[in-house]
């Protein structure tokens, strides 16, 4: 994404964007506080926000890959309502604003709700930018600058050919996780959590068994969507935060992910251990590889050169979301989250109410606890299967204490 300013243009969020197919993709986080959130203080510190990320108040012109200003101020973005909604704000970016903000009134305490844009921010982004806001509530004035530019890193990483498993894995076809009823019902979230205990024993057995909580998640899910469909291979898509590849500052709200694509191999008689050796040597490969920006790679390589028709219509034909998709967003710093007297109690990060004709689940921690969440648009069928299937997964993980490393 371009605009007149330093942070330049991001062929990821472009690929995004100009899909013939737009689905205004959100990111959303839920942070519980004890204590009451002041509307007034919280719309002056969006303002000192939009001074230092202007594109939250903007709108985008498809043609142009552009941010445009399309005349919100700060006071439009926030609003609060009574009780606390259950799902956040959907609405079309292109329109503008790139960020809604609600205040929801609990009996005993206040909900922010905060959704962003996918076009121009992933969830690390949306935890920098609630911390953001935190700060100028606070009265501290950071003096930062918001770095989106990360296409020259990219630029000078080397990216390997795919994996044997990863070529296997493409051939193979996409499979549906079985659930009942219809995508025609309302908006839901289902969520599953793993309790600090239980999260600190697996934190701590992931290390004496030299794998990470990251590989532990995608053997649950795997493993789980392959018991349901009955195959012995998963194809699954990871998102990756690509800040590690290089020094960008501490601000960085901006859409900087790449992706995984996963192929597990299961065997009903296998252990959680044997398919977790698996998951953790396709994951180093596919690291060492850096695997998670081939697309982006090639985006940023043919926009060099291409009639832009002709990479909007390749993306068209190719960025699509795998049916069996999660996103490991990790620790939420709850220090970045303090509103003068509220304290937060409990966050998570959840994903778009998009059907992908399975489960796309966030996953994220905070105070020790996992929260395991999937949002959709269900019936109360579709729902409830959705449950029992985000259940399992956590399930799974806490069944792997129980068996040997």
């Amino acid at each position: 994404m371009r605009r007149g300013h330093p942070g330049g243009f991001q062929p990821l969020d472009s690929a995004q964007m100009i899909h013939s197919d737009f689905v205004p993709a959100m990111v959303y986080a839920f942070v519980e506080f004890e204590g009451r959130i002041n509307r007034d203080r919280l719309v002056t510190a969006v303002g000192k926000v939009s001074d230092i990320i202007p594109e939250i108040l903007c709108g985008i012109d498809v043609e142009r890959c552009e941010f445009i200003p399309v005349g919100f101020v700060a006071a439009d973005i926030v609003e609060e309502v009574s009780p606390v909604p259950d799902h956040g704000l959907e609405f079309d970016p292109r329109d503008g604003p790139q960020v809604k903000i609600l205040i929801g009134h609990g009996p005993e305490g206040d909900t922010l709700i905060v959704s962003i844009s996918h076009v121009l921010s992933d969830a690390a982004g949306l935890w920098q930018l609630i911390g953001l806001l935190s700060d100028f509530y606070n009265d501290k004035n950071p003096r930062v600058r918001n770095n989106r530019a990360l296409t020259s890193a990219l630029l000078k990483q080397k990216v390997g050919g795919p994996t044997p498993a990863e070529t296997a894995g493409y051939k193979m076809t996409w499979g549906r996780i079985p659930m009942g009823g219809s995508s025609a019902g309302p908006k839901v979230r289902v969520r599953s959590c793993i309790p600090a205990d239980a999260m600190a024993a697996i934190r701590a057995r992931a290390k004496r068994c030299g794998v990470t909580l990251n590989d532990v998640f995608v053997t649950a899910y795997a493993r789980v969507a392959a018991r349901l469909q009955g195959v012995d291979a998963v194809h699954l898509s990871c998102p990756v935060d690509l800040r590690r590849l290089a020094d960008l500052g501490e601000l960085t709200v901006a859409n900087l992910t790449g992706r995984f694509q996963i192929t597990v191999p299961f065997n009903r008689e296998d252990s959680f251990s044997t398919t977790l050796d698996q998951v953790h040597a396709e994951v180093a490969e596919l690291r060492s590889r850096n695997r998670a920006i081939a697309g982006f790679r090639r985006i940023s390589d043919m926009w060099t050169w291409m009639p832009v028709r002709v990479v909007k219509h390749l993306i068209g034909q190719t960025y699509r979301l795998n049916s069996i998709s999660y996103s490991n967003v990790g620790v939420l710093d709850e220090s970045r989250v303090q509103f003068d007297l509220c304290t937060p109690k409990a966050a998570h990060i959840s994903g778009a109410y998009v059907d992908t004709g399975g489960i796309f689940m966030m996953i994220s921690t905070f105070k020790g606890t996992t929260t395991f969440v999937a949002a959709f648009q269900a019936d109360e069928q579709r729902a409830h299967d959705a449950q029992n299937i985000i259940t399992m997964v956590t399930a799974e993980c806490e069944s792997w204490l129980l068996g040997a490393c």
